[in-house]
Parts: structure tokens; C-alpha cells; sequence
């Protein structure tokens, strides 16, 4: 079984009661779209005894006897009630259902994509993410509950109308399956072509997407070169290549929906011809087989148009279902250990370290030995490994040759999870999240955490508001765009330290600070080196701060 089919039997199996209970409704309420039409033959033989309907004739099957209009139309009226009844439980069932899917997929891909490596992460960029939660999600559902549960209920409906018709007229009922065999055929065949349309426009979407997503993001940039017509430009060419996908598609799925009818009156227009020659022979049906024959295939077409159009849902289900199943199955980190690292000191080795981009090499045999306790300098030139190296710390990324120790422990012996537990950041990569100032130097909104925060924000003298309680409650843009630069690295350093982590790396952390600001951190910074590994990357050294010891990239 292909890996998007694991997906669906995976949640079939979590959840076969509620498919069951869905499935059981849709066939009652597809038997009974049967039993109504066929119900009008009884009318038939009741009110006009010599009709000879074969549907009146059917309904002597049911287990109480229906000899009058009263209890005819009694019977009919429960049958309306239970069409009411079950056609609500199957569209709420089917409803739930692929909520719960849509859900289940969801949840797993975001878990997933939080566990990607950072080289998987950037492999694809956020527009085609968020492609993936919109389209990819809504013809996910479409697949379970179009192309499972419905189709089932839909072939079952199909079976039991075919079975009646051919009780009533074989000779019809030939027509019907070969003009239906034929339609089949043909859209099976037309499908395939729309299959590719949709696999186009997708990729044109997703393309166009992703260019909005990266220049809306370079907004500030585009108004500073005036590039807007540039970029309109560009967007109006991706645009053009969208429209074009899309119109193709919409080319070959309007001619399969112009088909369907074209088949379907066909056959009809072929049956009307066969009663007219079985009455030349002196065979023709009565009138209310005739009627209802035709009221029952009348009541097929729905369901028929939606037969053709199922492999059209299973396509584009198969589709969206690989690109889901191909985003759960980039590398991910691994959060299981085989050694714990209980507590750790903060002493940090480097053993012949080297570490490439792209057959690009920026670090090369790189060994160092960092004491816990002690405030580290990292320097070297611009794309000498220094930002790399604090990833490796964190693993983020992992030494391609060399090795990598913490206290005494292999870094290969221990999960990143694990890790960055001891481990924490200040950097212009690391923005702030939350909308409020709690929330982005807490890890959690409780209570217990802001007496803490209140005093790292006084500590740091960070005022934001006019007192305590709104300092803390300040309201954040998204990334928190609507305070300084300053204001955002000073926030970072509360976030950093509020964590207690045994290692602090800090990557540039005294760009756009003032000297107040840069003298708080200065003090704060002294204090803690003999408590914590404090590793700095930085330009610009404030003075008064004691270094410790100076590596050389």
C-alpha cells in the first residue's frame, strides 16, 4: 500500500466506529432514495388494479400487507421521515467525520513540521505551507467523504436501482448500463487529462503563493529601492502562468460536466424508443412502470454524475494526499537519547569539527575546549562559521567530521530535545512569539511565571507601559513589529535568562542598544559568568565586559 493510502487506513482504524456508523447511514439513506421511487408502484396498483405494476408487485416483499390509499400513504409518509432521519445522520456523520481528519492532519503536520531539521525546513518555502493547510486539506476531506463514504453509499444506491429496474424492464435496464459503461469510459479517460491540468495549477498556485509570501516579507526593502514595479511585473508573469493553468482545467472539466447530461438524456431518449418498439410487438410496459422506470432513472442522475466524477476527487485526493505524506516524511529530529544528560555543567569541546554548505566549507578541523563558568568570545571574519558554530551547539546542525562534547557526554549520544534544554539564544533569528510581553519571555502563560517575568523586566529596566501589570500585558504585533529593534533585543535577553539554562549563546546582541541598555547587560552578564557558560559572537565588545577567553575562527 502507497504511503498517502497508510494515511487514510491509519485513521479509518483510530476511528472505524464512527466511519462505521457514517457508512451504515449513507446506505440507509441511499436504499431508501430506492424504495420511495419504487413505493409509487403500489400507489399504482392500489388505485388502478389492472395496472400490473411489477414495482406494486416488489413491495409484497415487506413483512405487512399495504391494501388501501390510507396505508399507502402512512407508509410513504414514514418512509419520507426516515429518508429525513438518515440522510441527516450521513451528512452529519460524513460532516464529522472529515472534520476529524482535516483535524488529524493538521495537527500531525504541524507537529511535524516543528520537528524538521532546519535543512528540511528551508527546503520548502512557508507559502507552500500554507498552501498545503488550505487546498491540500480541503481535498483531503473532499477524498473520505466524496470519494469513500459517499461513493460507497453511491454504489450501493446504483446496485439496488439497477436491481429494480431490471425487475421492472431488462430491456431498458441494457440500455441504461451500457450508455453508463460507456460515459464511464470516457471520463475515466478524460480524467486522466484533468488530472494533469490540476497537478499544474496547483504547482502555479503554490508558485505564486510563495512569491507573494517572500515579498510581502521584503516589503520594507521594495519600498527602499522603489522595486514596486519590478515586483509587479514578476507577479503579473506567475499570475499569467496561473490564469493559463487554470483555464486549461477548467477547459476539461467543463466538457466532462457537459458529457454527463449528453450521456444521460441519450440513454434516455434510447429507452423511449425501445417502449415504443417493445409496443409495436405488442410487449410495452405499463404506464406506471413506465412512470416510474423513469422516475427512478430521472433520480440516478444525480448520483451517476457523481459515479463519473469520483475519479476526479481521487486524483486530486492522491495528489494532495503525497504532498501531505512527503511533508510528514522530512528528516526529523530525534527526541529519544541513549544517554541522559541529567545536569550539566556547561563545559562545551570541540574535537576537529568541520561542517559544509553546499561543498562550501566553513568550518574546517575546528578544536576548542570552553570551561564551564566562563564568558567565551567567538571572533573571526564575515562567513567564517561563527553563526554555524552556535547552531551546532544547539545542534541544529550536526558535525559532518569531528566531534562535539558537552561535559564529558557525545553529542551524538544525546537528542537535541535534550540539549536545548541546558541550552538558550539571543539573536536577531530568534524573534519574539506572543502578543503580549508575557507571552513572549515566558515559555508558558501561567500565573506562577509572572512574578518572575515582572522582576527580569525591572531588572532589565524594560518599561514598555506605564505600570507593572500593563508592562507585562503590553500588547505585540506579530514578531513584535510595533516596538524598537532595542526594545526587541532586550526582550530576547529577559527570555534568555528568564529560562535558567546553564548555557547562553549570544549572536550580535549589542546592535541597536543604547548605553544604558548596553550597560544593564554588560552588569548582568558579569554576574552570571560564574554561574553559566555564556558564549558571545559579537562585532562590538561594551567595555567592562570580562572576557574570559577569546576563540579564533
Amino acid at each position: 500500500m502507497a504511503a498517502p493510502g497508510k494515511i487514510i487506513l491509519s485513521f479509518i482504524g483510530r476511528n472505524k466506529w464512527l466511519m462505521l456508523a457514517a457508512l451504515i447511514a449513507s446506505l440507509a439513506s441511499n436504499f431508501l432514495n430506492v424504495l420511495l421511487p419504487l413505493s409509487i408502484g403500489k400507489f399504482y396498483e392500489i388505485t388502478l388494479p389492472d395496472s400490473g405494476s411489477v414495482k406494486g408487485k416488489l413491495m409484497e416483499l415487506l413483512p405487512f400487507e399495504i391494501n388501501s390509499a390510507r396505508r399507502f400513504f402512512i407508509f410513504f409518509g414514514c418512509l419520507i421521515l426516515l429518508k429525513v432521519l438518515f440522510a441527516f445522520f450521513e451528512k452529519f456523520g460524513t460532516g464529522v467525520v472529515t472534520e476529524r481528519f482535516a483535524r488529524r492532519i493538521r495537527e500531525r503536520v504541524f507537529a511535524a513540521q516543528l520537528s524538521h531539521t532546519l535543512a528540511a525546513h528551508r527546503s520548502k518555502p512557508v507559502g507552500k505551507y500554507l498552501l498545503r493547510y488550505s487546498g491540500d486539506l480541503r481535498t483531503v476531506q473532499n477524498y473520505l467523504s466524496r470519494g469513500i463514504l459517499s461513493f460507497a453509499g453511491d454504489v450501493f444506491f446504483m446496485i439496488c436501482a439497477f436491481t429494480g429496474l431490471w425487475l421492472i424492464n431488462p430491456y431498458l435496464t441494457v440500455i441504461a448500463l451500457v450508455t453508463f459503461s460507456m460515459a464511464g469510459a470516457v471520463i475515466f479517460f478524460l480524467s486522466r487529462r484533468m488530472r494533469n491540468a490540476s497537478v499544474e495549477r496547483r504547482n502555479q498556485r503554490s508558485k505564486a503563493l510563495d512569491f507573494v509570501s517572500s515579498r510581502l516579507s521584503g516589503f520594507y526593502t521594495i519600498k527602499s529601492f522603489n522595486r514596486e514595479s519590478v515586483e509587479e511585473e514578476l507577479y503579473d508573469h506567475r499570475s499569467r502562468k496561473q490564469y493559463n493553468a487554470g483555464v486549461e482545467y477548467i477547459r476539461v472539466q467543463s466538457f466532462i460536466q457537459a458529457l454527463m447530461p449528453g450521456f444521460f438524456f441519450g440513454a434516455l431518449a434510447l429507452m423511449l424508443v425501445m417502449i415504443l418498439k417493445l409496443g409495436e410487438g405488442g410487449a410495452q410496459p405499463g404506464f406506471g412502470d413506465v412512470f416510474v422506470f423513469v422516475l427512478l432513472f430521472l433520480y440516478m442522475q444525480g448520483v451517476t454524475r457523481r459515479l463519473l466524477r469520483v475519479n476526479i476527487i481521487w486524483q486530486e485526493g492522491k495528489i494532495s494526499l503525497a504532498k501531505l505524506d512527503s511533508l510528514l516524511n522530512q528528516p526529523l529530529e530525534k527526541r529519544v537519547n541513549s544517554e541522559a544528560l541529567i545536569e550539566t555543567k556547561g563545559g562545551i569541546t570541540f574535537k576537529n569539527v568541520s561542517y559544509s554548505y553546499d561543498e562550501k566549507q566553513v568550518l574546517k578541523n575546528v578544536s576548542f575546549t570552553i570551561q564551564p563558568g566562563s564568558l567565551v568570545l567567538i571572533k573571526g571574519k564575515q562567513g567564517s562559521g561563527k553563526s554555524t558554530l552556535l547552531k551546532m551547539i544547539q545542534k541544529i546542525y550536526e558535525p559532518q567530521q569531528g566531534e562535539i562534547l558537552i561535559d564529558s557526554l557525545n553529542y551524538n549520544a544525546l537528542s537535541p530535545f535534550e540539549i536545548r534544554k541546558e541550552v538558550t539564544l539571543v539573536s536577531a533569528e530568534t524573534p519574539l512569539i506572543g502578543n503580549t510581553v508575557f507571552r513572549a519571555v515566558s515559555y508558558r502563560d501561567t500565573g506562577d511565571r509572572r512574578e518572575n517575568a515582572s522582576k527580569m523586566l525591572e531588572k532589565l529596566n524594560i518599561r514598555l507601559a506605564e505600570n507593572e501589570y500593563e508592562n507585562l500585558d503590553f500588547r505585540l504585533d506579530e514578531n513584535a513589529k510595533n516596538i524598537s529593534d532595542g526594545q526587541k533585543i532586550m526582550l530576547q535577553f529577559a527570555r534568555a535568562l528568564l529560562t535558567g539554562k546553564k548555557i547562553i549563546l549570544l549572536d550580535e546582541p549589542f546592535h541597536n542598544l543604547d548605553t544604558a541598555s548596553r550597560e544593564i547587560i554588560v552588569e548582568q552578564l558579569n554576574k552570571l559568568r560564574d554561574k553559566r557558560t555564556i558564549i558571545l559572537i559579537s562585532d562590538y565588545v561594551p567595555s567592562g565586559l570580562a572576557i574570559s577567553q577569546t576563540i579564533q575562527l
